[in-house]
């Protein structure tokens, strides 16, 4: 939390950062290292924490990240008044997010039953598996349509 790591990087966004004052950073830090690292959730804990959000909240908060991965494991939405920002789940849902739903890219040349990498430069090269070994094999890639095809020049 003392490093800039998160801070300069929405305050370039136009977000102003605060952090738990010294007690509430070496109580956050303890309960991560000494219990949740170790597999141990306590009520206690969660109780702290809630504690150290509101302070934060009374402070102005609008929002509570989530920066460190264990704290899931204790906070939830239902521990605080305003929204919490689940870091790992919310870099897992973009992660997945932007496997599936990006923007077309070229199929891999197995998904389309050819043998090798499609030429980038739309010359020809002859693949291993292509029907007519003697033939040299041309990739064709429709951006439009997100489709691609492996073809000898002839057909």
């Amino acid at each position: 939390m003392e490093q800039d790591f998160y801070r300069d990087r929405l305050a370039a966004h136009g977000l102003d950062v605060l952090v738990p004052d010294a007690p509430g950073r070496a109580l956050v830090h303890r309960v991560i290292y000494e219990e949740l690292c170790l597999g141990l959730v306590r009520e206690e804990s969660r109780a702290a924490y809630r504690h150290v959000i509101a302070d934060l909240v009374a402070s102005g908060a609008e929002g509570v990240i989530l920066g460190c991965t264990e704290i899931e494991l204790l906070v939830s939405e239902d521990d605080s008044p305003v929204p919490v920002f689940p870091t790992t789940r919310l870099h897992a849902e973009a992660a997945v997010s932007a496997a599936l739903w990006a923007a077309p890219t070229r199929p891999s040349p197995a998904a389309t039953g050819c043998a090798s990498a499609p030429p980038r430069t739309g010359r020809t090269r002859r693949a291993p598996s292509c029907p007519n070994r003697s033939a040299p094999q041309q990739w064709s890639w429709t951006p439009s349509s997100g489709t691609g095809k492996c073809s000898t020049p002839w057909n």
